[in-house]
């Protein structure tokens, strides 16, 4: 008798299941329904792309604080990140440019969890043809890799020109908020509430990360130097993250550019901070 009971128990909570699976479904054509609306109302202009990449990290962030505990920040962002993914193919279908070296399979990995399991990918050998192909494709992204110290080759971040901008950063869930990768694109930047900004400093080669950290500090300007190399005329240009989203002419820039050991500063783009791990889960 009380196996009999049991087993209807199961059986009413898995028509509950149901019920709630049917209610996504529903939820999802609703959704589904309201992204075709924006695609009319976009219908009239030049190819862009659809990418907002601040509300993306914005609905990403509201989500995962209200599921909370009952699921883990990871399986949240798995399922929003295919939601938001698929919205954007359907209003500006887009590829995503990788490169094709000892890193790809972190950069397929991350691609696919960012941007969907059916976007396309495209492998470069150099960094410069990757920034061309994205530069002739306004829809498009690219993922590339922040390598921390003096990198052996010219670094990417050296080539950038507008209207190619870093828009995101990977992982979105990552221990110290750290990131690994940048994701470019024509997209323009957006502030998501939680960000930092990314800059390029060209200074004597004479100053160190450190010296250069220290000596900005003391003005006010909090930087860190992720990265550095030296120029064929003898500077070097390094590449610093400020806390916070920053315009290229905001105060904190303007201060960058005002303090005697930087002959030049040039944002490069911004990226929404990625979730702490767990801490979502708390």
């Amino acid at each position: 008798m009380e196996n009999k009971r049991g087993q209807s128990d199961l059986a009413e909570l898995r028509r509950e299941i149901d019920a709630i699976d049917d209610r996504l479904a529903g939820l999802l054509v609703e959704r589904a329904g309201v992204v075709a609306r924006i695609r009319e109302k976009k219908r009239d202009h030049a190819p862009c792309s659809a990418m907002r990449p601040g509300r993306e990290a914005e609905i990403v962030r509201r989500v995962a604080a209200r599921v909370g505990a009952a699921m883990p920040a990871r399986a949240v962002l798995r399922i929003w990140r295919e939601i938001i993914a698929a919205a954007t193919r359907a209003q500006s279908p887009f590829r995503v440019h990788i490169l094709d070296d000892a890193g790809r399979p972190a950069y397929e990995a991350h691609g696919r969890l960012h941007f969907g399991t059916l976007a396309p990918l495209v492998p470069h050998r150099e960094p410069a043809d990757l920034l061309r192909a994205l530069g002739e494709s306004p829809r498009d992204v690219a993922i590339l890799p922040i390598e921390r110290g003096e990198p052996r080759n010219p670094p990417w971040w050296t080539l950038l020109a507008s209207p190619l901008a870093v828009i995101a950063a990977l992982p979105m869930i990552a221990p110290g908020r750290a990131v690994s990768m940048a994701v470019l694109g024509q997209a323009r930047p957006e502030m998501s509430g939680h960000d930092a900004t990314l800059v390029v400093l060209t200074h004597g080669r004479d100053v160190s990360a450190g010296a250069l950290t220290d000596a900005l500090a003391k003005a006010g300007v909090s930087l860190d130097v992720a990265a550095w190399t030296l120029t064929p005329e003898g500077a070097t240009r390094s590449l610093g993250v400020l806390g916070g989203f920053h315009a290229g002419d905001g105060e904190a820039v303007e201060a960058l550019r005002a303090h005697g050991l930087v002959s030049r500063a040039e944002v490069i783009g911004a990226y929404a901070l990625p979730l702490e791990a767990g801490e979502m889960e708390r």
